[in-house]
């Protein structure tokens, strides 16, 4: 199977370097945190294109 994108977190990483490094220095725009979490349960192949409640509280309750 094709994915066309990749990790999505990484173009935030990348805003984030971008920041720390004063190329972007327009006020309308700001940098965030990125906390990435591993979901406990590996999922199948189809599963990846389908948001799970489950998977959003769980790393909720890890983070806060």
């Amino acid at each position: 199977m094709w994915f066309s994108v990749g990790y999505k977190a990484e173009p935030m990483k990348r805003i984030n370097q971008l920041f720390k490094k004063g190329y972007i220095k327009d006020k309308k725009f700001k940098g965030g945190e990125l906390i990435e979490i591993e979901p406990e349960m590996p999922t199948g192949s189809f599963n990846y294109f389908i948001e799970r409640n489950s998977v959003y509280s769980t790393a909720k309750g890890k983070v806060c």
